[in-house]
């Protein structure tokens, strides 16, 4: 997480956890590996959009409640896993409450059911281990014990406990971190489909086992020689993605018409994002996407 720095406002109300959401700015799909996952080199960066966490020590069960209807609060979501491991991992008696306020999309390539476990994984550290205050916890100092518990819980976990911009390697795990770059603003749209993730790698392979797919498609993965030029980035699932959903194609269209930058897919959908050059801009292009049905977001880069 970039803003690590957890807001303790007394012992009562618990600490305040934000998780952000991600974008990427850069997604290659290799070859199958042994492990039935895909090889992959992506360029992740974390952007202002963020859902909240509050949570509480207590002396019960893990539990989780949310502002969000469709998501489930049982033992299945990521947040209840990330800390029931950690418990275990740690040793420790008592319980978590967590009050998830969600803003991020749900299945829209954003991350953040991924950043919502990284979230309660920092929660947890910081509660069960009595750390006193979030000036313990700094960027670029992630404990051993929660990377490796990351590493169980999702590819995308990893990236999330430190977050900014980094370059991913392996199924996106194999995190190498990057220089913070200048901020910089985006208009993000949401057009309410969802995209399988699985799915989604399903059509790749079999697409590219089609004649005349394309070369650029055919499961290299090559190491750009400048990662910081995102501009000459790709995102190898918009050419399955696209013909399949004409909501996320229009919502890539209608930015690029509009004057956004760089337009991309994040993930496997359905968000798509263009940079814009100040907020100004990009207010402007948000009141003319009002008139759609999408959920458009004005953002920045972290």
């Amino acid at each position: 997480m970039t803003l690590v720095a957890m807001k303790k406002k007394n012992k009562k109300a618990g600490l305040a956890v934000p998780a952000f959401a991600k974008i990427n700015l850069h997604l290659a799909i290799g070859s199958h590996r042994p492990d039935g996952y895909h090889s992959l080199h992506t360029l992740f960066q974390e952007i202002s959009l963020q859902d909240r966490l509050v949570c509480r020590l207590t002396d019960g069960a893990v539990q989780l409640t949310t502002n969000a209807s469709h998501i489930p609060t049982g033992k299945d979501n990521l947040i209840l896993k990330a800390l029931l491991l950690l418990k275990k991992e740690l040793g420790v008696s008592g319980g978590i409450h967590v009050e998830l306020d969600k803003q991020i999309p749900t299945g829209a390539g954003l991350g953040g059911g991924s950043s919502d476990a990284a979230a309660a994984l920092w929660a947890g550290w910081v509660l069960w281990k009595r750390i006193p205050g979030a000036e313990a916890i700094k960027r670029g100092n992630v404990p051993a014990l929660l990377y490796q518990c990351a590493r169980r819980l999702g590819a995308d976990v990893p990236f999330f406990l430190a977050g900014g911009r980094a370059e991913g390697r392996g199924i996106g795990d194999r995190l190498t971190s990057l220089p913070k770059t200048k901020k910089r603003w985006l208009v993000l749209v949401y057009p309410r489909v969802f995209v399988s993730t699985p799915k989604a790698y399903g059509w790749l392979d079999e697409a590219r086992g089609q004649r005349g797919f394309g070369r650029r498609d055919s499961g290299s993965v090559e190491r750009r020689p400048n990662p910081l030029w995102p501009r000459k980035y790709r995102n190898d699932f918009e050419a399955v993605v696209f013909p399949r959903f004409p909501a996320v194609l229009a919502a890539h269209t209608e930015l690029k018409t509009l004057g956004c930058r760089q337009v991309m897919m994040s993930g496997s959908g359905a968000s798509v994002f263009g940079f814009v050059k100040n907020r100004l801009e990009g207010a402007r292009i948000l009141r003319r996407l009002k008139s759609k049905r999408w959920d458009s977001f004005l953002v920045h880069t972290l």
